[in-house]
């Protein structure tokens, strides 16, 4: 019975040993493939990279990892043209990531992926500012979650010493890399139809996306109460380190 005892204290020992173990190596490997991810994505800062599944070593052992999730700030470290919003919050997971020990010891310069998605947002401060930068005969404008999938952009519109105040629905859709407001003429109604012409043809605008990581491309958006949600897609790709 004793023996019993004693073999069960020496397995309950060393599994909070290997449990310490791995959660020490997870920090650390999680940490290690930040600062890498940052240089080899560009990335604006380093992101928070969590290493899901348990236990760690056993997927650190095989080079296969279930899942990492990749939480930035912003999505690129390169400056940003006049007009061109920039993507906040990306969240990305990365599934099916084959990454052989080397990784953990910075030999490694890429790790395969079998897919990945991710979310992102543009602020309607940001998507106001780059609408701004585009239309020099804006005065001001603001945006904000409309009904039916649609923004509310309240704006007012300076031309030949005039001004036009604007509140009407806009859509936002995404080709690419390449996100369009498009301002609905029924929502000028109030204006005569040539002031309507032109409202509809000034405020109607493509932008373009920066570059995401992870060779994403971006598949929806729609409006929330936070700004232009972003989902983006992609297959198996390989991730550059550094």
């Amino acid at each position: 019975m004793r023996s019993v005892r004693r073999l069960a204290v020496v397995l309950v020992i060393a599994a909070v040993l290997l449990g310490g173990a791995d959660v020490a190596s997870r920090a650390v490997a999680q940490s290690m493939m930040a600062d890498r991810l940052r240089a080899g994505q560009q990335l604006a800062a380093t992101p928070e990279v969590s290493v899901a599944g348990f236990p760690f070593l056993t997927q650190a052992l095989r080079g296969r990892y279930d899942e990492i999730v990749v939480t930035s700030p912003s999505t690129t470290a390169a400056a940003t043209g006049t007009g061109t919003p920039t993507l906040q919050h990306l969240e990305a997971h990365l599934r099916g990531v084959h990454a052989p020990l080397s990784l953990l010891t910075g030999s490694s310069s890429a790790v395969q992926v079998e897919s990945v998605t991710a979310s992102a947002t543009v602020s309607y401060a940001q998507l106001a500012a780059a609408l701004m930068a585009r239309i020099p005969q804006l005065t001001r404008v603001q945006l904000s979650d409309g009904a039916g999938d649609k923004v509310t952009l309240r704006a007012a519109v300076t031309a030949y010493g005039i001004t036009v105040p604007v509140d009407a629905a806009a859509t936002v859709t995404v080709a690419g890399d390449r996100l369009t407001v498009r301002v609905d003429p029924s929502a000028l109604a109030d204006q005569p139809a040539a002031v309507r012409a032109s409202l509809t043809k000034l405020l109607t605008v493509t932008l373009t996306l920066p570059r995401m990581p992870y060779r994403l491309t971006v598949s929806q958006v729609r409006p929330t109460t936070d700004g232009i949600a972003v989902t983006a897609r992609a297959g198996a790709t390989a991730v550059q380190l550094h």
